[in-house]
C-alpha cells in the first residue's frame, strides 16, 4: 500500500493535526492498517490516531483518507467519543 500526505492542518486549540492522505492499493485497506500507516507517516502513537473517512470509488485502486492525530491522550479523550460495547443478552 502506497500512502502520502496531501494536506496537513494543525489545530493547536484542539490538540490535534488533521490530515488528508491519498493512497493506492489493490483492495480497500482496513482502518486498523490505515491507522498504523498514518501513525508511521505522522510520527504519532497509533492509539492517538483516528481514521475519520476512507473514500474509494468502485473498481479503482486510488483512495483518500481523512485522519486526525492527537498530541496527547487528554485531548484524544476529550474530543473523541468512546465506542459503545454490545451487551450480550440485552433486549433490543
Amino acid at each position: 500500500m502506497e500512502l502520502k500526505i496531501t494536506s496537513k492542518t494543525e489545530k493547536s486549540f484542539l490538540g490535534r493535526k488533521e490530515f488528508v492522505l491519498k493512497g493506492k492499493s489493490a483492495t480497500t485497506p482496513s482502518k486498523v492498517e490505515l491507522k498504523e500507516e498514518v501513525a508511521k507517516l505522522t510520527s504519532s502513537a497509533p492509539e492517538l490516531v483516528v481514521i475519520k473517512k476512507v473514500n474509494q470509488q468502485f473498481g479503482r485502486q486510488d483512495f483518500e483518507v481523512s485522519a486526525y492525530a492527537y498530541d496527547n491522550e487528554k485531548s484524544f479523550k476529550e474530543f473523541e467519543k468512546e465506542k459503545k460495547k454490545k451487551v450480550e443478552g440485552a433486549a433490543a
